[in-house]
């Protein structure tokens, strides 16, 4: 979605019926079924399973190989970087024409230039080359496309083989959970999990009797009262102390309502990993006290339930590039108790907004500032890998070093020397490839200012002037 944030792109969902009774067995597997009373079989007999059927644990990768070879036989291709996207590339350019004459070599499809509707192959398309990209999860499928003809086209091919049954839902709007919006002037697409919000927090907030939000006597509902931050500033969870006895039932409340808050910061909700991380390592042994932080980070999430992460090809500005990545690395430096352990944060960002991002306690123990800021900047540096291989597979070349802004000059000129020596010599080997990155023309430094550090607030919960100076730019606001 957010390589293809510009003018031109549609989004539709088609839905697989009888999804997993489509697939053959696979001829090495053998499994056999009881006859229903009444069915007319000799004694002693059996029946064997020759397709797969719903509650097979069989049936889900099946149908996915079925699909695989479907789509690769009506002529998409297959990624190697993510196995469930498919594309296809077509010229739309007819030959002899204007714009075949004066039409100059790209590097990447964000450059693709408009033609006039008399110069193209495909009439509803209006860039040089028709493009299609699918994306399938188990019997979910999410198309995204430059071109309707060749969606078309692709839809009726499919069904060719009557194997696999999809049918046009319209619009994507909604995929996994997520609700998607688009701005057919800008190209602009929008996500976001209101709707997931609401009713997770009418559950754990509005109809608990023991939640300190008060109670609205006309409509007989809880009044959520949301809060600015995550997690305060002096929240230190390591004090709380741990009962001898826990109560089982509380725990497992407490790791289904962290589950979800997890479902919701993976998807749409960057800033609350540092929150989430640290909720997150209590949940074999939590009290209620864990629960009341864990409640604010649902008031929280309650008051900016209306956040949507917008990526929009056309408002990005020097020295960013459409369809171009950047990211921020930051680290905290043996602030974990009693560990001494730092915790670890990048966000890496695409056409004005955050696409991939993560907090995590390091798995290491750092001795100094720079090694916790080299450790973070390898994990954001081995993210842009994959990113850069998926990006260059769909077509969106990345035409220059990616930039991984950091704040540490020592980690600047460790990675950018690959000299491990003296002081550094003891720093792990698996944080070493980043130098190799970096020489190879994948990664580079640029020193940012503390201030001006967007991962900072995944590092240690800051206070609302530093959250709030941050949290726009995750989302493409700023």
């Amino acid at each position: 979605m957010a390589l293809t944030a510009s003018v031109g792109y549609k989004s539709w969902d088609l839905d697989a019926t009888c999804a997993f009774i489509s697939a053959d067995l696979p001829e090495d597997q053998h499994i056999y079924l009881e006859p229903i009373e009444g069915y007319p079989l000799p004694p002693g007999k059996v029946l064997k399973l020759k397709k797969t059927i719903y509650g097979l644990i069989q049936a889900p990768l099946a149908f996915y190989q079925l699909c695989s070879k479907v789509y690769q036989k009506v002529g998409y291709t297959q990624l190697k970087s993510d196995e469930c996207v498919f594309i296809r590339k077509e010229n739309n350019v007819k030959e002899g024409s204007k714009s075949a004459k004066n039409r100059k070599p790209i590097s990447t499809l964000a450059d693709m230039s408009t033609i006039p509707e008399e110069d193209r192959i495909y009439k509803d398309c209006i860039h040089e080359f028709a493009v299609v990209f699918i994306l399938i999860y188990v019997d979910n499928t999410a198309i995204r496309s430059n071109c309707e003809t060749l969606v078309k086209r692709f839809h009726a091919e499919v069904r060719i083989d009557d194997r696999i049954d999809l049918n046009f839902t319209g619009r994507l709007e909604w995929f996994l959970g997520v609700r998607y919006s688009y701005d057919e002037q800008t190209g602009a697409v929008s996500c976001d999990q209101e709707t997931y919000i609401e009713n997770m927090v009418k559950y754990w907030l509005m109809d608990d009797k023991e939640s300190t939000d008060h109670v609205n006597s006309k409509q007989g509902q809880r009044l959520v009262n949301p809060t600015k931050i995550p997690m305060v500033c002096d929240a230190d969870l390591e004090k709380i102390p741990i009962p001898d006895k826990l109560d089982p039932e509380y725990i497992t409340l407490y790791q289904k309502l962290i589950g979800e808050l997890m479902f919701l910061c993976v998807n749409t909700c960057p800033e609350i990993s540092f929150a989430l991380s640290v909720l997150s390592r209590y949940l074999t042994k939590a009290t209620p006290q864990h629960g009341a932080h864990a409640k604010h980070l649902l008031r929280y999430v309650w008051g900016r339930k209306h956040a949507k992460i917008t990526w929009c090809a056309s408002k990005v500005h020097f020295p960013f590039k459409a369809g171009q990545f950047h990211s921020y690395a930051d680290s905290s430096w043996s602030d974990v108790l009693p560990s001494r352990k730092s915790t670890n944060s990048y966000d890496i960002f695409c056409n004005n907004a955050v696409v991939s991002w993560k907090t995590k306690l390091s798995a290491i123990l750092a001795t100094s500032s720079t090694e916790a800021e080299l450790i973070s900047a390898a994990h954001c540096a081995a993210e842009v890998a994959f990113l850069r291989k998926l990006a260059e597979e769909l077509g969106f070349n990345q035409v220059s070093p990616t930039i991984i802004y950091e704040d540490n000059n020592g980690c600047i000129a460790l990675g950018n020397s690959g000299h491990f020596k003296g002081r550094s010599r003891h720093i792990d080997l698996r944080y070493m490839f980043l130098s190799d990155y970096i020489a190879r023309g994948l990664v580079k430094f640029e020193r940012v200012d503390s201030k001006n550090q967007i991962a900072d607030i995944g590092t240690a919960p800051r206070p609302w002037p530093v959250f709030q100076r941050h949290r726009p730019v995750l989302y493409g606001e700023s």
